[in-house]
């Protein structure tokens, strides 16, 4: 699955020009790379890659999001631990803490306990980092798990090129 998206930043007051943002089934940075390019935002290339290479094992990076038009750096990307790190991660706090202090986050005990409540929910944790131009994780780090009902987990079945599921 790949998906395209727009965003508008409202709390911005920039509600002419949206961000646009791609969401990918399977970690393949290549793909990423080729949208960052085709967003017009080129700069941001060497910084997703730079970032990817830091992913824990078992992350994936499901989301890259950029405004276009806005300048300087402002690259947001979105990653999802798999399901068996996720169980780990409620009942490993100092493992947890470990894979967010590994992304550059300032994991306090207070952010490591919410996202262990997040962890260990039915759902899928997911982080979101915005991105600086040398690849590191700026200072908004974000934590939530995904809903989803029966049609939308149908929808994001994976495909083969034949398009059998």
């Amino acid at each position: 699955m790949r998906q395209l998206a727009l965003s508008w930043d409202v709390s911005s007051g920039d509600i002419e020009q949206p961000a646009v943002q791609l969401l990918v089934a399977h970690d393949d940075p290549d793909v990423t790379c080729r949208f960052l390019e085709a967003a017009g935002r080129p700069d941001a290339v060497g910084a997703y890659r730079t970032f990817w290479k830091q992913l824990p094992d078992d992350w994936y990076a499901c989301y890259a999001g950029v405004f276009p038009h806005r300048p300087g750096h402002n690259l947001r990307v979105e990653c999802i631990p798999s399901r068996a790190l996720q169980r780990a991660y409620a009942e490993d706090a100092e493992l947890l803490e470990e894979h967010l202090r590994q992304m550059g986050v300032d994991a306090t005990e207070d952010l490591v306990s919410a996202c262990r409540v997040l962890a260990d929910t039915p759902f899928q944790l997911e982080f979101q980092f915005d991105v600086e131009p040398d690849g590191t994780a700026g200072p908004t780090f974000g934590a939530s798990v995904r809903f989803s009902n029966s049609s939308e987990a149908e929808e994001s079945q994976p495909f083969t090129t034949d398009g059998a599921t």
